[in-house]
């Protein structure tokens, strides 16, 4: 408001003083003592047009921190512009809603927002920027008659204004929703630097000088708490998300994690509070009629997805439609440069237009693309409604043979120039802790029956081993050479790298025209390419140096075997890959933990077993050592039905050394005492001896007196019942010392005097004298008069061995 001008009397002026306040002015101010100003109607501004936020917004904190970061005044950020993108019903408009609702409420817009929906995929309805302009304009309260008919004109006028609020410290936020193109936002957008913008549109606008910001679909969780907290909102206590929670999951895939989508639903199921998930779920099973079940009022997934479409060009429209043919969850460059008849430069420049318009989307790796699921049924509508069938035939005669083609040039190079040597079908895994010298003293008897195998074979039958003209003497060579060498070695490394970006296609490619006289052949190669993985991981199974690629040939077979339904070929790939893996981690115990499961279902105790003792041994190398005695355990019981004793035995020991890492000696000694037994009952000294060295390797690692009273009587009688008899005097011995360090100097006694009868009638023996007169010392000194610290002169089982 202007204050009155003053003068004097006598006509000399004083101090003029205008002062203009509650506004904002383009222009100069006219200042005197007597002004009339005709000022037209107030218009008033629009600032606060900002849609409402969802109160089901979640799931969205790493994105929205990205926003307010450049809506912060006093962000260090290079740009005050954000561009969110992302394919439609992604939820942009959302996050851009809520990033500027809470930069409201922390004062950084104080001047308000513009916000302004562009339309910019409804053809009819799709501003232009002269037009967009206007309403903007009008929004800020400049007269209609005020606004410059051109659209530079109104761009600068704009401009001009935005840095007016900036200056005057009432800066705005401004918000551009739909966006199809740079030149639809170029001109709307602040050049004063201080005002923050957002931009929200399906296509990238990659040449914006913004942060951009990718949106991607929500992950499971939150995708069922949305559907959940619709559903809250509506009926406020309705529970059917938790009353059944497997149908709110199947939901929320069916819905492809889309946040249209799911408001979808919640809309649907809001209408009817006593409709099952279940049968919302069942309904949306059918991909045929999913669009169509995805639309309530004004909202359609279908909808939504054709007004990208329209805005394709005619061979962009035509490969994003030919993609529907396409069976597996992601298409090479290749691949789709096949559908489309066209070379495979043409076709990467076609599939990025698609994923600029975020129709697609690369898969994590350079030149494979993925379509959202709900996008590919809208695909195949596209294909059904707008593609000739004569040319969908052909188009997908054309993909067939392409990988048909695949196939036979990966299996001849797979194929070897010689036979393989096969043995057992399913690996058992040899490897054991460093410290367990018992397992590795029983192993290395097993090594050299191979070693002596291989060397009579070499001799009498050349022709099976290709590795045959190796030296003879050298036994270890002939089992570590690699019988591939390194430029075959380098091709199969690349199928193996082919098969796993392109398994999933060629067995749903398979599934798809299992009808057709292709896809007959299509399977048949497959299963054949799994022979040949398995042939090809046998040849590389000694050479340690490739084993991690024997181990991938394996994973791709047991693949291969789960795509053509065989469940025990499938196991015993498992099985093998995770045994030849270089070393036991997270992904070779998720492939054992699945082989066991497969053999359990099967009914194959002796498959089953193996693969238990092979989780038991991957368990224990990776320290997990009562989950290793627990599958170890269980792998005994199925040796047991398998009728299979050194099987058992064996397991038994495992466990028992399992026990004694996991600090359960006790049990550690009957697991071990039970072993000897086993083997005893079978007569295999062989794995008696194991059962006894490990036992002696538990004893020796023994040093609190209280635990090896505990378990050195029970030792004792194990050897006693094995023949042991010194093993047994030694193990009484040491009980005895330790009786004594506990002050039980009776029973201490006791056990000396029993040993003493054992070394009785080995008395004239070397071996025995020692122990024999020691006994005696230590009888002669019942209560340790001389002081001496006789267990810490107990004996040690692995430092003497009887001659």
């Amino acid at each position: 408001m202007a204050e009155p001008d003053a003068f004097g009397e006598d006509g000399v002026s004083e101090s003029i003083s205008n002062r203009i306040s509650g506004g904002i002015f383009f222009h100069a101010v006219i200042q005197g003592r007597d002004i009339t100003v005709q000022l037209p109607a107030e218009v008033i501004p629009a600032l606060s047009a900002l849609p409402a936020g969802s109160s089901e917004f979640i799931g969205r904190e790493a994105e929205l921190n990205v926003l307010l970061d450049v809506l912060d005044p006093r962000s260090t950020s290079r740009t005050a512009l954000s561009v969110v993108t992302g394919l439609p019903g992604v939820g942009k408009t959302e996050l851009a809603v809520q990033a500027v609702r809470s930069a409201q409420h922390r004062g950084w817009c104080p001047g308000g927002v513009l916000f302004v929906d562009l339309h910019g995929y409804d053809g009819p309805r799709r501003l232009t920027p002269g037009q967009a302009l206007d309403g903007i304009l009008r929004a800020l309260g400049v007269p209609a008659e005020h606004i410059p008919p051109r659209p530079d004109d109104r761009s600068r006028l704009y401009a001009s204004i935005l840095t007016a609020y900036a200056r005057d410290g009432q800066a705005l936020a401004v918000v551009l929703d739909n966006a199809a193109s740079v030149e639809q936002v170029r001109s709307l957008l602040p050049v004063d630097g201080r005002t923050r913008a957002i931009v929200t549109s399906r296509n990238s606008l990659a040449t914006l000088d913004a942060r951009l910001l990718d949106l991607d679909v929500l992950d499971e969780e939150t995708s069922v708490g949305l559907l959940a907290g619709i559903l809250r909102r509506a009926r406020g206590t309705d529970h059917r998300t938790t009353g059944d929670p497997q149908a709110a999951y199947a939901i929320a895939r069916l819905c492809g994690y889309l946040p249209l989508a799911l408001r979808i639903v919640g809309a649907l199921l809001a209408e009817e509070p006593s409709r099952p998930l279940a049968e919302l779920a069942r309904d949306l099973e059918d991909e045929r009629a999913r669009l169509a079940e995805l639309e309530v009022e004004d909202l359609s997934i279908r909808s939504a997805f054709d007004l990208s479409y329209r805005t394709l060009t005619g061979p962009v429209a035509e490969m994003f439609r030919l993609l529907a043919l396409h069976q597996g969850p992601d298409i090479s460059t290749q691949a789709a440069a096949v559908l489309g008849l066209t070379d495979e430069r043409e076709s990467r420049r076609v599939l990025e237009s698609l994923a600029r318009a975020h129709l697609l989307h690369h898969d994590g790796t350079r030149g494979r693309w993925r379509l959202h699921d709900l996008v590919r049924l809208f695909s195949s509508e596209r294909l059904a409604s707008d593609t000739p069938p004569e040319q969908r035939k052909a188009a997908g005669e054309r993909l067939v043979t392409f990988y048909l083609n695949g196939i036979r040039q990966a299996a001849g190079i797979l194929r070897l120039d010689s036979p393989v040597m096969r043995g057992e079908e399913i690996y058992f895994d040899p490897r054991s802790d460093p410290d367990d010298a018992a397992t590795e003293r029983f192993r290395e008897h097993f090594r050299s029956t191979v070693r002596m195998a291989v060397e009579v074979l070499s001799e009498q039958m050349p022709h099976l081993l290709p590795f045959r003209d190796a030296a003879r003497s050298d036994h270890e060579r002939l089992l570590r050479r690699d019988p591939l060498g390194e430029a075959r070695r380098s091709e199969v490394a690349g199928v193996l790298t082919w098969l796993e970006s392109e398994r999933a296609n060629l067995l749903a490619t398979a599934a798809h025209t299992t009808s057709s006289n292709e896809g007959v052949g299509l399977t048949g190669l497959l299963a054949s390419l799994a022979s040949l993985l398995r042939d090809v991981a046998e040849a590389m199974r000694w050479n340690s140096e490739i084993g991690a690629m024997a181990s991938e040939a394996h994973w791709q077979a047991a693949a291969l075997h789960r795509g053509l339904s065989d469940p025990r070929a499938e196991a015993v790939h498992l099985n093998n890959s995770a045994v030849m893996a270089e070393r036991p981690g997270k992904q070779s115990i998720e492939r054992q933990a699945r082989a066991v499961e497969l053999f359990e279902g099967l009914g194959d105790h002796a498959s089953h077993a193996t693969a238990l003792a092979n989780l038991g041994t991957a368990l224990h190398l990776l320290g997990q050592y009562e989950g290793a005695a627990a599958a170890r355990r269980l792998a005994a019981d199925e040796f047991h039905q398998a009728r299979s004793a050194n099987g058992l035995g064996e397991q038994l020991v495992r466990r028992g050394i399992s026990l004694r890492a996991a600090g359960r000696i006790d049990d550690a000694v009957d697991a071990l005492g039970l072993a000897a037994r086993v083997f005893d009952s079978n007569r295999s000294l062989q794995g008696e001896d194991y059962a006894l060295d490990a036992l002696v390797e538990l004893l020796d690692g023994v040093t609190e007196p209280a635990l090896a009273a505990s378990v050195l009587g029970k030792a004792a009688d194990i050897f006693g019942r094995a023949g042991e008899v010194y093993k047994q005097g030694f193990a009484l011995i040491n009980l005895g010392l330790a009786l004594r360090h506990l002050g039980r100097h009776d029973e201490a006694a006791t056990a000396l005097q029993r040993a003493d009868k054992f070394f009785v009638p080995f008395v004239d023996e070397t071996w025995a004298a020692g122990p024999s007169e020691r006994v005696r010392r230590y009888l002669a000194d019942p209560t340790q008069k001389t002081g001496q610290d006789w267990w810490a002169q107990r004996h040690r089982f692995a430092r003497w061995r009887r001659p």
